[in-house]
């Protein structure tokens, strides 16, 4: 699959995402039980990817953000979800 530059882009910072906010997280995370878990979660990985820049990937350049759509969105949330289940 040939990706453009942006979209290689928000995949990079996607991974560099995982690997310095989820990683470092993911053992504390997966002791803490299920509700705990899901609050820690919401608070301190949602919150990060707002400052990273990722909540945001879909909104157009004219108001702010990357507008790269939905392939790029898409691609983000699976590194970062396969980070979550490999560790």
């Amino acid at each position: 699959m040939h990706l453009s530059t942006g979209h290689q882009q928000a995949a990079d910072m996607a991974r560099r995402f995982a690997s310095e906010q989820i990683r470092p997280r993911a053992e504390r995370l997966d002791r803490l039980d299920r509700l705990e878990r899901d609050g820690a979660f919401a608070a301190d990985i949602y919150r990060a990817m707002g400052e990273w820049g990722l909540l945001g990937i879909t909104v157009p350049q004219s108001d702010g953000e990357a507008g790269l759509g939905m392939p790029a969105y898409a691609l983000q949330r699976r590194i970062i979800a396969r980070t979550s289940i490999d560790g």
